[in-house]
């Protein structure tokens, strides 16, 4: 079965991890509770290639991990970390219908984007030291729908 519309690709296009440098924090050994993290995201408007016959879709991640600075009021950010995604979705018949936009291009284009954005944060914050790490779990099609209203599919002319 051929589908006319298909995931040609994605591409992680921003990575910046920053850990905050103490001593202190380099000798802990110990993991983080993934719910300490504080994770926003955006998502970008979509783009539709008319010469290529392609939806291009985007997000970006912001994780941020607050620690009280012991005896003080002080919070600073241990760790901060920004990702943007883009996918590639091909389609057959040119531009899709505004019904077809709104339902799939704003909304379900991102929830196929999250496995790699989270595979990729997870290996950086992992691998930075700080012990195991899994992004916590969250609705994207809720967080995708309410953006939805928000969000524009620009054309690029051929």
């Amino acid at each position: 079965m051929n589908s006319k519309f298909k995931f040609i690709t994605y591409k992680i296009d921003t990575m910046h991890f920053n850990m905050h440098k103490n001593v202190n924090l380099l000798l802990l050994n110990q993991s983080f509770d993934p719910e300490a993290f504080k994770v926003n995201i955006s998502f970008r408007n979509p783009i539709f290639a008319q010469k290529e016959n392609v939806y291009i879709a985007g997000m970006e991640f912001d994780i941020i991990l607050p620690v009280k600075i012991e005896n003080s009021d002080e919070i600073i950010n241990l760790i901060d970390v920004k990702l943007g995604i883009a996918g590639a979705f091909q389609t057959e018949s040119g531009r899709l219908s505004n019904d077809i936009e709104e339902n799939f291009i704003k909304i379900h284009t991102h929830a196929l984007l999250v496995p790699f954005a989270r595979s990729a944060i997870t290996t950086i914050i992992s691998t930075s030291g700080l012990g195991n790490f899994l992004l916590p779990l969250f609705n994207i099609h809720e967080l995708a729908k309410a953006a939805a209203k928000d969000l524009i599919v620009e054309e690029l002319k051929a």
